[in-house]
């Protein structure tokens, strides 16, 4: 009777044992312990980096841009100064040399008229001269003719015409000889040509301006 109780308080006793190994196992499988999330924050925080990198490039790009428009525009108002100056001074060659032309005709064609007159002052008795002697010839014709009353008094006062015409123009001529040529008037030279306006300088490329990078998102952890 006492083997018998013996043997059931042993059978309860291990299988409470394995009631609580079982308990054991099972809560250790069902329920593990748990692990806090790794935190999601690395490529936040790389693509964070890549953009103050990209900004700090700008900066140094935009500083870079702003020297480089000064010395554009520098560069641009020189060539402008220098540009004025090139078509101020074409100018003002193209008046002078204008002015040295048109004096220089001037000139030659003053001293024309002014040969002329004196050759026209000392011809001009000389050329009533030479119509007096004509006039008188023809004047003695007309008479000469209106007494003839035959063709052989005709033919005679025609050629006394002639001949006093020669005279007259013989005379003439032997005159203008002693007083010189006609003066004849000079050749215009050709109207000159203007040249063409200096080139306008070539500016350099106006530099452009560095595109700031898009900002990011501040990187949050996440758990």
């Amino acid at each position: 009777m006492k083997t018998k109780k013996f043997i059931t308080i042993a059978v309860t006793t291990v299988g409470l044992m394995a009631s609580s190994i079982g308990v054991g196992l099972a809560d250790e499988t069902t329920s593990p312990t748990p692990t806090p999330k790794v935190t999601k924050t690395v490529k936040a925080a790389a693509t964070s980096n890549a953009y103050a990198v990209a900004l700090a490039q700008y900066k140094i790009d935009l500083a870079k841009y702003k020297n480089d428009l000064t010395q554009y525009r520098v560069t641009v108002a020189l060539n402008d100064i220098k540009d004025r100056a090139l078509v101020e001074k074409y100018w003002l060659d193209w008046a002078a040399n204008l002015a040295t032309y048109q004096a220089k005709w001037k000139t030659e064609i003053d001293k024309y008229y002014a040969d002329h007159s004196a050759w026209a002052a000392k011809n001009k008795p000389l050329n009533q001269a030479r119509k007096a002697a004509l006039d008188k010839a023809d004047s003695d014709f007309v008479a000469a003719n209106a007494a003839a009353t035959t063709p052989a008094a005709q033919e005679a006062a025609l050629a006394a015409r002639a001949t006093a015409h020669a005279a007259a123009l013989s005379v003439y001529k032997a005159a203008v000889a002693q007083i010189g040529t006609e003066p004849v008037a000079p050749t215009k030279p050709a109207e000159m040509t203007k040249p063409a306006l200096p080139a306008k300088t070539i500016d350099p490329v106006k530099p452009v301006a560095p595109v700031k990078p898009a900002a990011t998102p501040k990187a949050t952890a996440t758990k």
